[in-house]
This record gives C-alpha cells, sequence and structure tokens, in this order.
C-alpha cells in the first residue's frame, strides 16, 4: 500500500531513475498513485498496468486524461459502480458495454436511466425489487404507473406513500386516466392488508 510518507518522498524527487519509473509503470496501483497523486498528467508508460482495473482505469479516465479511454473500458465494463460512474462522469451519455453490469445492481440502473434521460429496459428486473428504486423510476424515468413492480412497492411504507401521491396526483391522472383506477385498486388492497399503516 501506498502511505502518505512515500508520496510525499516521491513528490521531492526530481530526477527518479529509468529503471524505477520503469517498476511504477509496470505496478497498478504505483502507476495509478504516480498519474493521480504525483504527476497528474499522463503516464503512457503506466497505462496498461493502471487499465487492468476497474477503479484505477475510472479515475485515470477521469481525473488524469479529461475524456473516454478506450483502454480502460474493458476492466470498467466489468464492474457495476465504476461502469456507471463511467457513464456519468466520463461519457456523459450511454456505455453500452457497461450495461450488463450495470444492470445488476437497482441503484446503478436507475442513475444509469438517468443518464440515458430514458428508461434502461435491461436494468428494469434490478430497480423493480427495490421498492424505493422502484419507486423513484416511476416516477422520474417511465412518468407514468408501473403495475410490474407495485407489489415490490407495497413492501416499503414511505416508498408507498411517494408512489400513491404519484400515481394519485393530478399531473398523473390527467396523462393517464388509468392511473386514478390503479391509485383507487391499490389503495383498496393495501388498506385490507393488516401489515401496511399509514
Amino acid at each position: 500500500m501506498i502511505t502518505p510518507d512515500i508520496l510525499n518522498a516521491l513528490r521531492q524527487h526530481k530526477m527518479i531513475g529509468k529503471r524505477f519509473m520503469q517498476i511504477i509503470a509496470t505496478n497498478r496501483e504505483l502507476a495509478w498513485c504516480w498519474a493521480i497523486h504525483i504527476s497528474g498528467e499522463p503516464f503512457p508508460q503506466g497505462e496498461p498496468a493502471i487499465a487492468e482495473d476497474a477503479m484505477t482505469a475510472f479515475d485515470y479516465s477521469r481525473w488524469v486524461l479529461q475524456e473516454p479511454w478506450p483502454m480502460g473500458e474493458p476492466a470498467i465494463s466489468k464492474s457495476t459502480r465504476f461502469a456507471y460512474k463511467y457513464a456519468k462522469w466520463v461519457l456523459n451519455g450511454p456505455f453500452p458495454a457497461g450495461e450488463e453490469a450495470i444492470s445488476k445492481d437497482a441503484a446503478a440502473s436507475l442513475g444509469y436511466a438517468d443518464v440515458l434521460k430514458r428508461p434502461f429496459p435491461k436494468g428494469e428486473p434490478a430497480i423493480m425489487v427495490s421498492p424505493r428504486q422502484a419507486e423513484v423510476y416511476a416516477e422520474m424515468i417511465l412518468k407514468r404507473p408501473w403495475p410490474e413492480a407495485e407489489p415490490y412497492i407495497a413492501r416499503d411504507n414511505d416508498a408507498l406513500r411517494h408512489y400513491l401521491s404519484f400515481i394519485g396526483g393530478l399531473r398523473c391522472r390527467e396523462k393517464y386516466p388509468e392511473a386514478k383506477q390503479r391509485f383507487e385498486d391499490l389503495l383498496a388492497r393495501i388498506q385490507k392488508q393488516d401489515d401496511i399503516n399509514f
């Protein structure tokens, strides 16, 4: 692990030998540390090592290159967290190579749909089973009731309250006439359950 003492020692050395730079360039953590914390500049010799890991590849792309980095995308695309962050903070748009990983997590899928500014069908199975993410997805992304997710939303009182407010709201009723009936049906069904109290 790179400690602050090691970082400070490296910062103070103006002349570092070629052999030392070769060692840094071949070690993922050292190469990442050099590029991010010491030089703050692209480090071409260390890029193959940096590209091996999703976190180091994302950080290098975002903070050093400040642009998409195709060499790091294979590692990034395998990480739910960093594939979503790469789409949001580096690409500012779709990252097709990372969608499989993103789709496995409700929060990442919801965030990715927000990046896309449209529904993310591949991530809906993960979003649906997470009550709060499902409620937000219905309101902010789908902008309509989401009947398939209602049994899951009903498992969380706060998510259910927000969802009922959304589908019972005037804006939604005007745009989706069936929402009023869905609201009344869902409310009646819920009132019959003993475990949900308003």
